[in-house]
């Protein structure tokens, strides 16, 4: 190989690199740009990581407090799928990571008498809940989006996912999962929302 042909070649890959790392972040930028920031906060809850935790209780066997760590430590369910908004808007291709809901009901092993997983959320507005019977492995406690960390708007540090199910029903800012008897009505169910939120296609 000549000189020539050399540095053309290694120009060629470099700009193919380079033109990668372009269209990656003008994907992520695309993805942030569809995303439309919806809460019922009156504020975003500024959250000390050193200081959260998260309380898992109710009528299980085995009742926890996990910290962040401990969170980032049980991820184990990883895949891609658009968010979609009951409003109409949807951001697509989103990398969701974070616990299977199954892997919370295999470690804290609800009573039989259990039927419902409810969650509460910082800020004390929101709340949200889900038939146990209903629930499948994508179903997640999300902690990263697109290989990062949920940041402060998204829902840090722990927010629900559930592929098939309109963004409503995905509650940000989760501080407490009590399993339960009865069903915690969700927020915007209170307000007329569907309380299963599934998306129609």
């Amino acid at each position: 190989m000549n000189r020539r042909t050399f540095l053309k070649q290694t120009f060629l890959t470099g700009l193919f690199i380079v033109s990668s790392k372009i269209t990656s972040f003008a994907k992520i930028t695309d993805i942030i740009s569809r995303w439309k920031i919806r809460t019922v906060e009156d504020k975003t809850p500024d959250i000390d990581i050193q200081k959260f935790h998260l309380k898992i209780t109710g009528l299980i066997e085995n009742k926890l407090t996990l910290v962040y760590n401990d969170l980032l430590n049980l991820i184990n369910t990883s895949y891609t799928s658009d968010f979609n908004c009951v409003e109409g808007w949807t951001v697509p291709g989103v990398k969701w990571d974070g616990i299977s809901l199954n892997t919370l009901i295999k470690i804290t092993k609800p009573f039989y008498s259990a039927k419902y997983i409810n969650f509460y959320c910082y800020g004390n507005k929101y709340t949200e809940s889900i038939p146990i019977k209903e629930i499948r492995d994508s179903y997640i406690l999300a902690l990263k989006i697109n290989d990062k960390p949920l940041d402060q708007k998204h829902g840090f540090p722990l927010r629900l996912f559930y592929p098939d199910r309109y963004g409503y029903k995905s509650a940000k800012w989760i501080k407490k999962i009590v399993f339960s008897n009865q069903r915690e009505i969700g927020f915007w169910s209170k307000y007329g929302y569907p309380e299963d939120g599934i998306i129609i296609k």
